[in-house]
């Protein structure tokens, strides 16, 4: 990595949810700034994706502003190095980052990540533009019918062979069936989003799994249980 930090920031950026699963953020954070800190070309898609990671720790660390902005430099730098499939990876962060931060705008940014990934017949990209609009729903308020956009979705992913991100999805369809009352449901879909945190060892998943679960037993008049 000191002869080419490039190459440690591209496997940063490949594997940061990995760091996010295992709840290790300060680990990340500290080989992110001991790579930027040493010289080196800037126009690399390891860069690139050493400021998609920064964007991603910034994000889940509270600060969405900030994540926007360095998402919106990895855009700019991919666009620069006329990297299609890279170009793809950077919008897409930037623009989930606007949604999640209730800025609904940024569906349209999609609408060239999603040509982009279609042409590449990506089922794993598409099921993300699909999960982001599904989510964008959950943003907006408008959780009771959103169902459908997780499940394609989630069957994108399990074509792609992604269980991780299929397993968040389950999540997402446990959050539509409580709001609408599915209890049942609800508790089925947290389940199986628990066994894949559990089997992929995602402390993130699990956590998130088993607080859907809890609110479920709530619902259904079963405290002890919760």
């Amino acid at each position: 990595a000191v002869a080419d930090p490039s190459s440690g920031l591209e496997m940063i950026g490949d594997t940061w949810r990995f760091f996010q699963g295992k709840g290790h953020f300060d680990e990340m954070a500290g080989w992110l700034d001991r790579l930027d800190a040493l010289p080196g070309s800037d126009q690399t898609p390891g860069r690139v994706k050493g400021l998609m990671a920064r964007g991603a720790l910034t994000y889940w660390r509270g600060d969405a502003a900030a994540a926007i902005e360095l998402y919106a430099r990895a855009v700019d730098m991919a666009r620069q190095m006329a990297d299609t499939n890279l170009l793809a990876v950077a919008i897409y962060g930037h623009e989930t980052s606007r949604i999640m931060a209730g800025d609904a705008a940024g569906l349209e940014g999609l609408k060239e990540v999603e040509k982009i990934y279609q042409e590449n017949n990506d089922h794993g990209g598409l099921a993300h533009v699909a999960a982001a609009r599904a989510f964008a729903e959950l943003q907006a308020g408008r959780t009771i019918g959103s169902g459908p956009l997780f499940q394609e979705s989630f069957e994108l992913y399990l074509k792609a062979g992604n269980r991780l991100n299929a397993g968040q999805t389950t999540l997402g369809l446990a959050g539509v069936a409580l709001e609408e009352g599915r209890i049942e449901d609800a508790l089925i879909y947290s389940r199986t989003g628990l066994q894949y945190g559990e089997e992929l060892g995602d402390r993130f998943m699990v956590a998130w799994a088993i607080e859907w679960i809890a609110t479920a037993l709530v619902e259904a008049g079963d405290i002890e249980r919760a």
